[in-house]
């Protein structure tokens, strides 16, 4: 079922890149059959500055489990990046859009180290 747990992220993200862990992770959930009814197609576009589009979706009964996996994803996603995270684009988005290309929903992550070196406080 789609809110199984995945086998560890981590390792495919550092070993073949953030785009293709994403794609991977989604790939991996197990969802009811095509065409059941009242299923849903939402779309996970990420941007980190590059944008990372979700070209195939993911199907879901409503928003409420969309978001949920948006959540979820996200945080793997984000959890993978560790350092890069903080050295890249301080902006991180997922915009989660419906069938119709209208969003739905967006995450949004801020950073700001303040100026701070690493290992400093």
């Amino acid at each position: 079922m789609w809110n199984e747990p995945r086998p560890g992220l981590l390792p495919l993200i550092t070993n073949t890149g953030l785009a293709q862990a994403f794609w991977w992770l989604r790939d991996t959930i197990v969802l009811p059959p095509e065409g059941s009814a009242s299923m849903a197609r939402y779309f996970f576009h990420v941007s980190n500055g590059q944008n990372l589009p979700d070209e195939s979706g993911m199907s879901f009964p409503g928003v409420q489990e969309a978001r949920k996996e948006a959540i979820r994803t996200a945080s793997d996603l984000l959890r993978g990046d560790g350092e890069d995270f903080w050295s890249g684009n301080p902006d991180w988005t997922m915009s989660v859009m419906d069938e119709a290309g209208r969003p739905v929903f967006t995450i949004r992550i801020v950073t700001d180290d303040h100026g701070v070196p690493v290992g400093r406080l």
